[in-house]
């Protein structure tokens, strides 16, 4: 079957800012017919494009929906407005501005689609972004496989993530995906997150760090199960979607369609961090996320670069966008999430914002010291003159 101009608007409206590769491998067609199409929509203005990279994923250019682009879908889907088309697609104001600051996590979602997806004679497949619930996004294959991705970032507490599967397994399993796909930061997190699906008896739940190797190849053996009869088994992603059980459907996704105002796509991915920073700035931001009041000359030597460069990713994350302060004097100056770092990374990983500023806020308490007062050695002020618990 032919391509149509009128399937891919429906494609961009159900997966907005998904790049070329993966539309194609989602949608079952070819690359060329897809790009063809795409650059028909973006030379007539009703498809944009925005370079995105992340840590784990290379840079490419993502679509979606321009203004015009909004009101030439609604009359080709059939729908009388605008105001009823973004109420049944994901691309209303509100729906964009959630899934922009959850751009880095989205792009996980779409790539893993397309490593699950056939990708062939128009087995199309279908990806659908949660925004409140147990699963970050729901993945279905044309067979009817269908697989649930959880996603815990640096931001999001472990805790947090625990009670999201333990929901998840009190679920009936008749409503449920089939397979339970969970991403992780780390390899300890790995561990501890395969023994808790153990204990909590999640069945068929496979946990991996995230990383390129493990959102794109299907013959590394990334994807851990572990179960009472053999312990630790590591699965190819090919095998796990071997394992998935046909005939279970998941729960559609209630939306909250009470407010959906028409947006305004560029404006919006301009001002976006996830799209303005460079896949290095997120590196240091994931550090300092991790690490808070990391000192310079340790934060140059964990990304491999010269104090040049260092002084460049800082400008950009404190000067141009604001995530970033700066703390101590020169020549013992460290670094930590400002108030807007910390709301950025939040809604990236879907963690509560009060216990985020719990843990990582750097405000002064009243009464204590200045910068220019503050040592920052053992034994300082430190400690009495900063807020967050990790921080401390």
């Amino acid at each position: 079957m032919r391509l149509t101009e009128r399937q891919l608007l429906d494609a961009l409206a159900r997966m907005p800012v998904a790049d070329t590769l993966e539309l194609a491998v989602i949608l079952g067609e070819a690359y060329a017919t897809v790009h063809r199409v795409l650059t028909g929509l973006l030379a007539n203005g009703i498809a944009g494009r925005v370079n995105h990279g992340t840590v784990h994923l290379p840079t490419s250019g993502r679509w979606f929906l321009t203004d015009e682009g909004i009101e030439e879908a609604s009359d080709a889907l059939g729908f009388a407005t605008p105001s009823e088309f973004v109420r049944a697609y994901p691309v209303s104001q509100q729906w964009l501005t959630l899934l922009l600051r959850r751009m880095d996590a989205v792009a996980s979602v779409y790539r893993l689609a397309t490593a699950l997806s056939p990708g062939y004679r128009s087995l199309r497949s279908r990806v659908e972004l949660h925004r409140r619930g147990r699963f970050d996004a729901t993945i279905t294959l044309r067979n009817g496989c269908s697989f649930g991705v959880v996603r815990q970032g640096l931001g999001l507490r472990r805790r947090s993530l625990y009670e999201r599967l333990r929901a998840i397994a009190q679920w009936d399993p008749s409503h449920r995906p089939g397979v339970v796909l969970v991403l992780v930061p780390s390899p300890w997190e790995q561990r501890l997150t395969a023994r808790l699906c153990e204990r909590i008896h999640l069945d068929d739940c496979y946990v991996a760090v995230e990383s390129r190797d493990a959102l794109e190849g299907e013959t590394d053996r990334l994807w851990l199960e572990r179960t009472w009869t053999y312990g630790n088994e590591y699965h190819t992603l090919h095998g796990v979607r071997s394992r998935c059980r046909t005939g279970r459907e998941p729960l559609p996704q209630r939306r909250a369609r009470r407010r959906a105002s028409l947006p305004r796509p560029e404006r919006m991915a301009r001002e976006a961090p996830a799209f303005g920073l460079s896949p290095s700035e997120k590196r240091a931001l994931d550090l300092l996320t991790d690490h808070p009041m990391l000192p310079r000359g340790h934060l140059g030597r964990w990304l491999g670069v010269s104090e040049g460069r260092v002084s460049q990713v800082m400008r950009s994350l404190a000067d141009t966008w604001g995530l970033i302060e700066r703390h101590g004097r020169r020549g013992c100056v460290r670094y930590t999430l400002s108030d807007g770092g910390i709301r950025h990374v939040a809604h990236r990983d879907r963690a509560q914002l009060s216990l985020l500023r719990v843990r990582h806020g750097a405000r002064r308490s009243r009464g204590a010291a200045t910068d220019a007062g503050v040592t920052w050695d053992t034994g300082s002020t430190l400690g009495r003159a900063r807020r967050g618990t990790r921080t401390r």
